[in-house]
């Protein structure tokens, strides 16, 4: 400045001098607490010392040096934190938190892998979930809720050797399940051709078959009695008009009377009559193990 006054780069360089103390003290101090790991609060300090001296290549080198090591760092917190939620299977905060890491590194070979885990992990807590819920309707009784959830978890994944053993098993139980609870429902079939022989097979069957709960061996216990019931005839009064033909379908023809008495299994029967001149008839009726709850009345009376 004395050799050329006013000259502007040696008026620069002068104002440069003037800050140079405070900047070198700021970078001085700066690359001291990063490397105790104070990145943010280091990179602080190297903003200061750009606002003196923007120009000043070091302390630009230094906050590319920081910015990078904190982008870096955010995105080691991010993939940490999302690892941190997948093993709790806390699956939308872990999926929040590897998307801000892919939004940092998108090319991170460490993205795609946990991007793999969080939906192995997903899978896994579905399966657990089916599995969970199949043994809880098997603690129920629940067995063609039990057979749906195997099965779902099969969906899922065809392998499951639990779901496969589990869904083969309560499918049968649910089956034998059903079958019993049908026939408990409608006795009045067990008079059927083969019902009665089909339904003693399905009480044999049931009893060989433990472990399906307090319900089912009841059941068992009101099949059985019902079987015995079924067997034992029981009265059965007929009236008509004396004038009609009567036929009890596939058990006899009962002819014309106006009353009649006869011993039945309990069961579904249907009576039919005829009479010359009149609209025909057919009764249907239950026999059960108390009879009817009046007389089967037969009678053609409507003329043609």
């Amino acid at each position: 400045l004395q050799i050329r006054p006013g000259d502007a780069d040696a008026v620069a360089g002068m104002a440069r001098t003037q800050t140079l103390p405070a900047l070198v003290d700021l970078l001085e101090r700066a690359r001291d607490i990063a490397a105790d790991g104070a990145l943010t609060a280091a990179r602080g300090l190297v903003s200061e010392a750009i606002a003196l001296d923007g120009a000043d290549e070091a302390a630009r080198a230094l906050a590319r040096t920081l910015d990078a090591d904190l982008a870096l760092a955010a995105f080691r917190a991010d993939m940490s934190a999302g690892f941190t939620a997948l093993r709790a299977r806390r699956f939308e905060e872990a999926e929040a938190a590897f998307d801000r890491a892919a939004a940092r590194r998108p090319d991170a070979p460490e993205v795609a892998e946990a991007g793999r885990l969080l939906e192995a992990e997903r899978l896994s807590a579905r399966i657990d979930a089916l599995r969970a819920t199949a043994l809880a309707a098997e603690d129920d009784e629940d067995w063609a809720g039990a057979a749906d959830a195997y099965e779902a978890a099969l969906e899922l994944d065809a392998t499951l050797a639990f779901a496969l053993e589990g869904r083969a098993r309560t499918r049968a139980a649910a089956n034998l399940v059903a079958s019993l609870q049908d026939t408990l429902e409608h006795p009045e079939r067990l008079n059927a051709p083969g019902a009665l022989d089909a339904a003693r097979a399905l009480l044999e069957r049931g009893r060989a078959t433990p472990g399906l709960g307090s319900d089912f061996e009841a059941a068992l216990v009101e099949l059985d009695r019902t079987l015995r019931l079924a067997v034992i005839p029981v009265p059965v009064r007929f009236t008509s008009n004396g004038y009609t033909d009567v036929r009890l379908l596939r058990v006899e023809d009962l002819g014309v009377f106006t009353e009649l008495d006869r011993e039945l299994r309990p069961g579904s029967y249907v009576a039919t009559g005829r009479r010359l001149g009149f609209r025909d008839v057919r009764i249907e009726f239950v026999v059960t193990p108390d009879g009817t709850e009046a007389p089967v009345r037969v009678a053609c009376n409507e003329r043609i």
